[in-house]
Parts: C-alpha cells; sequence; structure tokens
C-alpha cells in the first residue's frame, strides 16, 4: 500500500519528501560526524568483547534457518545485544524490546503527502531514568551513582522530553535495531534500512529541546553558545541471519541554509558485516560496544557530555540568555 514502508516507492513517497535520505553516499559527511567514524573504528573493547566460544555459538543459532523470527532475535540478544556485565556506569542502559515510538517524533512535514512510517524497531537503546543499579537501569542496586540528578530531570520535565514510559522510562535513544527474517518478502534488509531511517529520525527528533536549549544559552564562560555535534547523531542496525550493516545518521545542518526542521537527516553506510563467520560477529559487537562507549562518554564529544551540558543550562537558569541578550 503506497505510504507503507514496504511499498516499493516508500523512499521517494514518504522518506525523501519528509527529508530523510537514506544512504548518502555522494555527501560530505561533517567533520564532526567523520571524526566520531574514525573514533569508532579505532575503539578496542577489551575483555568485553565477544569470547571466540560465544562467537562460534552466534554463527550456529543464526544459520539455523527454519528456526522463528523470535528464537534468532533471542540468539543475537544473548550475546550481541547485551548489556556489557559489571560496569556501573552502563546499569542505566535501557534495552528495549519492540518499543513503541512515540508517533509525532516521525517527519511528516508541510507538503508531504504521508508521514514517515510509525515503525517498531526490533530493539532500541536508550539511557533508564532511575539511579543506576536502581529503578530504570535493571539488576544490581548499592550503587547511588546517577545518569541525571535531579536538576536534571527536572529540567526534562520541563522541556517535555519524550519519555518512553511503555519500557519503564527511557530517554534520548541512539541506537535502532531492526531484524529481518529471511523467510520475510524479498528486498527485506533495503525495507529495514527505511525502517531504521525513520526510526533514526525520530531518534534525532527527541533531542532537538537539547539542541534549542544550547542555541539559546550562554555558557558561564562562554560569549557565545557552542554547538554539540554528538545530539546530531543516532545509529541504527539492520540484519538477519546472514549479514549486518550499520548505518549512521545525522542532522546536515549546513544542507541550504533552511533550519526550520533543523536540517535533513541523512543515513550513510558505514559497515557491512557477514553474520556467518565468527570474526563478523565479533566485529559487529565491537563496534555496538564502541556506540555504547561514546553514548556513555562524559567526555567531550560524548553524548552523554552533550546531554548533560544542556540539562545543565535549564536547571542553572541560563536557558534563553542569549535570547534576551538578543533583544536587549
Amino acid at each position: 500500500m503506497q505510504g507503507s514502508v514496504g511499498h516499493e516507492d516508500y523512499d521517494w513517497d514518504c522518506l525523501a519528501p519528509n527529508r530523510v535520505f537514506v544512504d548518502a553516499a555522494n555527501v560530505l559527511l561533517p567533520a564532526a560526524v567523520a571524526a566520531q567514524l574514525g573514533a569508532l573504528a579505532q575503539f578496542e573493547p577489551g575483555a568485553a568483547l565477544l569470547r571466540p566460544d560465544e562467537a562460534a555459538e552466534t554463527v550456529e543459532s543464526l544459520g539455523e534457518f527454519r528456526r522463528s523470527k523470535r528464537e534468532t532475535v533471542s540468539s543475537v540478544q544473548k550475546y550481541i545485544f547485551r548489556k556489557p556485565a559489571a560496569v556501573a556506569r552502563y546499569e542505566s542502559l535501557v534495552i528495549a524490546n519492540s518499543p513503541t515510538v512515540p508517533a509525532h517524533l516521525f517527519p511528516y512535514l508541510p507538503g508531504a503527502t504521508f508521514p514517515v512510517a510509525q515503525t517498531r524497531p526490533t530493539m532500541l537503546y536508550g539511557y533508564g531514568l532511575g539511579r543506576l543499579g536502581g529503578g530504570g537501569g535493571g539488576g544490581g542496586g548499592g550503587n547511588s551513582t546517577e545518569t541525571f540528578n535531579t536538576a536534571q530531570r527536572m529540567a526534562m520535565f520541563n522541556l517535555d522530553i519524550p519519555n518512553y514510559s511503555a519500557v519503564g522510562g527511557m530517554v534520548f535513544p541512539f541506537l535502532v535495531i531492526q531484524f529481518k527474517s529471511l523467510q520475510g518478502a524479498p528486498f527485506n534488509l533495503a525495507i529495514g534500512a527505511y525502517q531504521c531511517a525513520g526510526a533514526s529520525a525520530a531518534c534525532l527528533k527527541a533531542v532537538e529541546p537539547l539542541r534549542e536549549v544550547l542555541a539559546s544559552s550562554v555558557g558561564i564562560h562562554d560569549e557565545e553558545p557552542t554547538r554539540e555535534p554528538a545530539l546530531d547523531v543516532c545509529y541504527s542496525i539492520v540484519l538477519d541471519n546472514v549479514q549486518a550493516y550499520l548505518d549512521v545518521a545525522w542532522k546536515d545542518k549546513q544542507a541550504d541554509g533552511d533550519d526550520e526542521d533543523g536540517g535533513p537527516v541523512r543515513t550513510l553506510r558505514i559497515k557491512k558485516l557477514m553474520l556467518n563467520r565468527p570474526d563478523g560477529v565479533v566485529e559487529l559487537h565491537r563496534h555496538v560496544l564502541a556506540i555504547l562507549e561514546w553514548a556513555y562518554s562524559e567526555q567531550p564529544g560524548g553524548r552523554l557530555y552533550a546531554i548533560h551540558r544542556a540539562l545543565d543550562c535549564v536547571a542553572d537558569g541560563r536557558y534563553g540568555m542569549k535570547l534576551q541578550a538578543d533583544e536587549r
């Protein structure tokens, strides 16, 4: 049906009119995105990486084509898409299964005949709202470190940040996973890439209030606000039993000077991996861990650093100071 993600013209009917462009191979990557991809390629996860026996078991599970989609997804969740053990700062990580993404986050621009379809990813990575080791972050206990302090949570409330409450409270998703069955329709991975592009656009829309905060705020030592490029980026993985595609999505702020919708969303395929080989499975897991490292980094360039910086602007009363100064 026209307007549905499985339609052969979905990219032309729904994505492009809403300024979402898939696999923009001919577009020059922004310097910040290129630098981030360079760091991703060089990341070494150490002991957290899959062991050879775990990689071999995953390959064997994926090779059993007669298994149901649910069984196959469970096999990749067991090792590839699992929460790293014994890493305190990841305790707030939420990996939501088949979450409902709020409809208003999917682009639907004036003049577009159809909106970007509201699809449900197989998995979605984001930050839990509970204490590390507590209510929003999974197992464990006794660790009082927080991903977001009380003032930052209040700032989220004031900014009306989308909360994926159906999965126990999750905010600011950054990694979309879409599994497609080999028994499905032809071009299933291409359909999965379209689903990932739409969900990635929704992830980028969810942090739009933070971009607006930074654009209209002045830091304590800053004469002018600075952008946080980490807020303009998210990742997606579409996979089946045999292969996986890793894509990056970003807000192209310099596309045409029209910032009415924050710039178009572009995606680029950065890696194709074969999952019928243990080294391909290990490499996919390494990239997942590298994305987690970036998402939870509180150093400049890290995503959590950027999120905290924007929320602190609101909590400290600096939100809107630049606008007030300009009006004077």
